[in-house]
């Protein structure tokens, strides 16, 4: 416990009989008191100084006033208010505390290291036993049992040296107590150290349970074990803690941190709504940008990202499971604890939407318009969820031979938008899953749609064992491809190069799929017969011609129905097709 901290507490307790309750003190029994509780702080802290320019005491406000304090300690660090203003009220209530104009200087220094330009407190109360105080030292601190109306810091700066300053404009904490929910402001907040600076205009944490937060952690840091137990229980004490946390809004404006030679990061709001575990939340970030600060002209920027309708806190009532050497007991435990719980809440409806994120890095460039997901689960654990995905742009990196094909084709960016559609149905465990029209802009677009049973009790640690698993049972599968440009491409390009017409180009893309279908011949005549029809057909128009590629088994597979069969005979099964079809 910091030396102002103690200070402050001896001041306080000291200073409390002077006010005592009523009518008790005449003038001249005031003034003998308040002088006998001067000496009681200077005799409780030895080898200190307490000096004032005068003082006032009023017998009826109980109000008492000092002019110019001075405090000096045994360390050599000085202490001093233009004014204190202290009514005391009966036990341990404080009525009333304002202290202006505090400096706090250690010998040596050339200026104050801390001043506060105001300092106030009211309505303040203390439960017994609020401060343990051993041998002129504080052994423990319990906030919960302190409560108060309004705690006003403004114009709070502390400095280290000449390169380091933390600023505060104003903090407040209103409606502090057990049982109270707490508004806490802070305003102008500036952190500078050398050339490196954090600033920020303000914080807002409103309708908080503060104090009941305080209680928990106070248990948990006076148990005996807390320095000896695991960390993983560590952690599940401070998750069960933490997951208590209520508020109505947390808020950030304008914060900007700039380190040299690193970057600059800046955000422009940040808030948290209606947190807590039950409650239907929503998350909003503005204006976020993150400049590289080597002067390359690389960065990272969001427009927006909003997240609407999610319980936020379920996330610490997970960690309250972990299991760190586990993953299928800790997979087990969540999915119990998330269906138990959609079960007795409400159906959960969630929206996330991230626009306009931009980034740079050297010559990779990546743009997205939006990406946006709704989702849906009911009390029965069915679940439906919409994703989209506008215009997605990336550059495509030089030399690198996985898109060698599309940059020599002229492809420079890439642009990207579509649809995936989910859903879940937790009583059959039927997992649907559909892709509308993924778009690449002027080279293809593909659609495709996938249909299984999957239970949610897979072993994710072993997928061999989720292929013998006779709840896994593949249903459905299909793919759509259409070219919008990179086929018709490919063909005038290679035309060019090799001297020969596009037709003949044509005719030698389809004498290579036969080339490449005479393995699958073998194991089945017909599909491969598809392949190649198809493939004449398609390159004959591509952007009126569509490939569909399709596999319905007569009957749901798994792995015990693919077990010991022959390349043919898993074909059988599978039912795959392939045919091209005009495209209205």
């Amino acid at each position: 416990m910091s030396k102002a901290t103690i200070i402050s507490a001896v001041v306080i307790v000291g200073m409390g009989a002077v006010g005592g309750g009523g009518y008790y003190y005449v003038a001249q029994q005031a003034e003998q008191k308040f002088q006998e509780n001067i000496n009681l702080i200077k005799s409780a802290l030895p080898g200190s100084t307490l000096t004032y320019a005068n003082h006032h005491i009023s017998i009826f406000s109980q109000d008492v006033t000092m002019d110019k304090v001075v405090f000096k300690d045994d360390d050599g660090i000085t202490y001093s208010a233009d004014k204190v203003d202290i009514i005391f009220g009966l036990g341990n209530s404080l009525p009333k505390f304002i202290v202006d104009k505090v400096a706090i200087k250690e010998d040596g220094s050339d200026d104050n290291d801390v001043t506060v330009e105001h300092l106030e407190l009211e309505d303040a109360k203390a439960e017994a036993g609020w401060i343990v105080i051993e041998n002129g030292a504080i052994k423990k601190l319990y906030p919960s049992k302190i409560s108060f109306d309004l705690l006003n810091i403004q114009n709070f700066e502390y400095r280290e040296g000449s390169h380091s300053n933390f600023k505060i404009a104003q903090y407040q904490m209103t409606n502090y107590g057990l049982s109270k929910k707490t508004k806490i402001t802070l305003k102008d907040l500036l952190i500078t150290a050398g050339s490196d600076k954090f600033k920020l205009s303000a914080i807002t944490l409103n309708q908080v349970n503060l104090a009941e937060m305080s209680q928990d952690q106070e248990a948990l840091f006076n148990n005996n074990d807390i320095y000896t137990i695991s960390t993983q229980e560590l952690m599940k004490r401070y998750s069960e803690t933490f997951a208590k946390l209520k508020f109505d809004l947390f808020s950030i404006d304008q914060l900007q941190y700039k380190k040299q030679y690193i970057g600059t990061l800046k955000l422009a709001h940040y808030d948290v709504k209606n947190y807590g575990f039950g409650r239907q939340s929503d998350q909003s970030l503005k204006g976020f940008s993150l400049v590289d600060g080597f002067g390359r002209n690389n960065y990272f920027k969001l427009a927006s990202l909003d997240v609407n309708g999610v319980d936020f806190s379920l996330i610490n009532r997970i960690y309250q499971n972990l299991n760190y050497t586990n993953y299928d007991l800790f997979m087990a435990s969540f999915l119990a604890m998330q269906k138990d719980y959609i079960q007795q809440e409400n159906a959960q409806k969630a929206n996330i939407s991230l626009t306009d994120l931009k980034s740079v890095f050297g010559d990779a460039q990546i743009s997205l318009g939006s990406i946006k997901a709704n989702v849906e689960v009911q009390q029965q654990g069915e679940r439906q969820a919409i994703y989209s995905l506008d215009n997605l742009t990336f550059t495509l990196p030089k030399d690198y031979s996985n898109t060698q094909i599309l940059t020599d084709l002229g492809y420079k960016v890439i642009s990207v938008s579509g649809i995936l559609r989910e859903q879940y149905q937790l009583q059959t465990k039927l997992l649907s899953l559909s892709l509308d029209q993924l778009l690449f802009k002027d080279i293809g677009q593909v659609s495709a749609t996938f249909k299984a049973n999957i239970p949610v009790n897979l072993n994710y640690n072993n997928l061999v064992d989720n292929l013998q698993n006779p709840d896994v049972k593949f249903r459905e599968f299909t793919l759509t491809m259409k070219s919008t440009g990179f086929i018709e491409k490919f063909i005038q390009q290679v035309s060019q190069e090799q001297g020969i017409s596009e037709e003949e180009v044509k005719k030698n893309i389809v004498n290579s799929v036969k080339a490449g279908s005479v393995y699958l011949e073998t194991m089945s005549p017909t599909f491969a017969g598809e392949v190649i029809k198809a493939a004449n057909q398609w390159v004959q128009d591509p952007q009126k011609t569509e490939i569909k590629l399709t596999s319905i088994p007569t009957s749901p597979l798994n792995g015990a129905s693919l077990a010991g069969r022959n390349e043919q005979e898993t074909f059988d099964l599978l039912n795959m097709h392939i045919k091209a079809e005009p495209v209205n």
